[in-house]
């Protein structure tokens, strides 16, 4: 397996990272209650076919694989890009398998196009990230997949550690006329695509976090000199950027892993999940006491990223959760408990 991306994988991530450069500043995301910003960046990263790379090329997609989106999402961690971008991207992957004449045709051109928001909950009681401005909602019921129109539901906002990240509860009734898959398999796929995104926007948050802290440590002095002269901060956030570099290669294995359709693609996920979300919380622990009474202020941006990087990390099961998961699947342990999606 090749890990390192292509030319082409480098191509659209800087693309990406440019058009998030100009829609989703950090001016951009202190104004939490516009919704209209979400909209306008999920305009955005449509316009760049973002949300129709794994969208089948029959269906107005791009065709290509979960390999093709790593780079992307971790741009789209890096900017703490607000809405279910995630979501969308592991709804795409259950979509393309539905039948024709079930409730889940005809969403993949307007998903692809950017003309419709697709947002996904896992468990008995999820917690969905937009709900309220989804057009369609990917929602699971036992071992069953629903795709519900926004009409179907009822949402009602919770309370968020991320003011960015707005999420809801649902009220809706499942029903033949919503189901479109069944089985542990189609969950399963869900799952492990929204892992795999929700793993690559927490490699690229971990970058943001250190990029800040080594521009803070790079400019502000105590006792006369740069506090990056000091060697006990050059060592902290010497040991972010192994984290990093750790856990990158780990996400790009579970992507291919997913394409290749590997038995042990669940495995290599939940392994994805461990280091990306340790890698964020080491970076987003160390920024915040490198900066100092400062990080903890709203008017610095540390916290915008440092807040995202801390929900994600505890989103759709945390480090020691799918840590277990892999003990048991390397060991033969007994499975783990199905896990909350939040």
């Amino acid at each position: 397996m090749r890990f390192l991306p292509t030319s082409d994988q480098q191509a659209m991530a800087e693309a990406v990272r440019d058009a998030l450069a100009k829609e989703c500043t950090p001016e951009v995301l202190r104004n939490t209650g516009d919704t209209g910003r979400d909209r306008r960046i999920w305009g955005a990263l449509a316009g760049l076919g973002v949300f129709g790379l794994t969208v089948p090329e029959q269906a107005g997609g791009l065709g290509l694989d979960q390999r093709d989106v790593v780079g992307v999402f971790e741009e789209i961690g890096r900017a703490a890009v607000p809405g279910p971008v995630a979501e969308a991207f592991a709804a795409v992957q259950v979509l393309a398998s539905a039948r024709d004449d079930g409730p889940a045709s005809g969403w993949l051109d307007s998903i692809a196009a950017g003309d419709a928001v697709v947002s996904a909950g896992l468990g008995s009681a999820p917690l969905v990230d937009s709900a309220d401005l989804a057009d369609l909602l990917i929602l699971q019921h036992g071992t069953e997949l629903h795709a519900v129109a926004a009409a179907g539901i009822r949402a009602t906002r919770a309370e968020s550690v991320d003011a960015n990240r707005r999420l809801f509860t649902v009220e809706w009734r499942p029903g033949p006329e919503t189901r479109f898959a069944a089985g542990d398999e189609a969950v399963a796929r869900l799952r492990d695509h929204l892992l795999l995104a929700t793993s690559a926007q927490l490699v690229g948050l971990a970058r943001k976090l250190l990029d800040l802290a080594v521009r803070h440590v790079s400019v502000r002095e105590q006792f006369g000199r740069p506090l990056g002269a000091l060697q006990a901060v050059q060592h902290r956030l010497a040991d972010v950027a192994v984290g990093i570099e750790f856990a990158d290669p780990v996400v790009a294995r579970a992507a291919c892993s997913l394409a290749a359709g590997e038995p042990s693609a669940a495995r290599d996920v939940a392994m994805a999940k461990v280091f990306a979300s340790q890698a964020a919380e080491r970076a987003a622990y160390a920024g915040l006491q490198v900066h100092g009474a400062i990080g903890y202020t709203r008017e610095h941006e540390f916290h915008l990223y440092a807040l995202r990087a801390w929900a994600l990390a505890l989103a759709h099961g945390d480090a020691r959760r799918h840590r277990q998961r892999v003990a048991d699947d390397l060991l033969g342990g007994s499975p783990a408990p199905r896990f909350p999606a939040y």
